[in-house]
Parts: C-alpha cells; sequence; structure tokens
C-alpha cells in the first residue's frame, strides 16, 4: 500500500539452488539470499540409494539444524512477510505457519497427493509408490495453495490445486533435440 517501504525478496536455500540462484540474481538489490541446510537424497548411478541418504543426513542433520535455526531467527526478527513460496522447504513452510503468513508451494512432487492416478501407478502394492506418497503428503500440509508443475495432467482431486507446465530455464528450451542412448526429464 501507500506509504509501505517495499522489503527486498528473501530466498532460503540450499545446496547447489543457492549458488545457482546467487549467481543468476548477482547485483539485485532487490532480491537477499539465506543458504540453508536441506535434506538430500543420495544416489549410486541413477537409483536412490536409501541407506546413505539417512546416514548422509543423520550425519549432517546437527549443523544444518543448528544452520537454520540462526537463518529462521534472523528471518522472524527483521522480515515481515506478506506471503511464503516453498519449493517442497520445510523451512520456509514453518516460518509461514508459525507466523500464519499463507504458504504457496510449488514443486513436482505434490502431483502423487493431490491427483488421481491410474489403477497402473498405484497397484501392485508399490511399497515405494505408498512411501512416496506419504513422504509427499506429509511435507507440506495445509498450504494455501498448490501449484504443481507437471510434463502430465491427472485429474486434480484436491482443492487448491493447480496444475502448471514444467517451469524451464530459455537454456533447457532452446536447447538442440536429438536421438540419443538417454531420456531427459
Amino acid at each position: 500500500g501507500l506509504g509501505k517501504v517495499a522489503q527486498p525478496i528473501r530466498v532460503a536455500v540450499s545446496g547447489r539452488a543457492h549458488r545457482f540462484l546467487v549467481e543468476r540474481f548477482r547485483g539485485r538489490a532487490d532480491i537477499a539470499f539465506e543458504e540453508i541446510y536441506g535434506l538430500h537424497l543420495a544416489y549410486e548411478g541413477s537409483r536412490l540409494d536409501l541407506g546413505a541418504s539417512v546416514m548422509e543426513n543423520l550425519r549432517d542433520g546437527p549443523r544444518g539444524l543448528r544452520r537454520n535455526l540462526e537463518v529462521y531467527g534472523r528471518l522472524a526478527d527483521d522480515f515481515n512477510a506478506d506471503a511464503v513460496v516453498s519449493d517442497f522447504e520445510s523451512w520456509a513452510y514453518l516460518y509461514g505457519l508459525a507466523r500464519r503468513i499463507p504458504v504457496i508451494s510449488i514443486d513436482n512432487m505434490q502431483v502423487l497427493n493431490r491427483c488421481a492416478h491410474d489403477q497402473f501407478v498405484t497397484d501392485g502394492g508399490s511399497s515405494d509408490y505408498r512411501l512416496a506418497k506419504t513422504a509427499v503428503k506429509i511435507k507440506l500440509p495445509g498450504a494455501f495453495h498448490y501449484l504443481v508443475s507437471s510434463f502430465f495432467y491427472p485429474p486434480v482431486r484436491k482443492p487448491r490445486t493447480t496444475l502448471v507446465p514444467p517451469i524451464l530455464r530459455p537454456e533447457i528450451l532452446g536447447a538442440r533435440r536429438e536421438p540419443g542412448r538417454h531420456i531427459l526429464v
């Protein structure tokens, strides 16, 4: 409103995304970045290594928790947000929840929880599917709205959910496509 001093956008982000965004938005005074610790997944080749993922997060988690609490404290003390946008990230979600600020979730993972899927996906007693759906369901419950990026459009089964096309950088859209031994999704 009139007379209100605009605050910069504050971005709390972890890992490679932090480095990418800081570089991409270098020189912008209206965006400030805070590096936080984020849980991560370990892979062996192209397969998820659940045991290594758990062990690495247990090893790094205490130090990461201290860092995140420091960032959370700074933001709680000197930043009065109007809304929170979370890309499947718990700290921003908890900040919004604690301050009663609308949280908008934007990610591709919520497609598991917020959309209806064919029996092909859900059948066969797939413990992997059930585990993934449960993890997604408990990650950001009760957000104000869910923007779900997807390259397919299953029926939405929950309110406050909008499917949007994938968010792709111009470099990806402009890349030359050619037949090969790999598929990039």
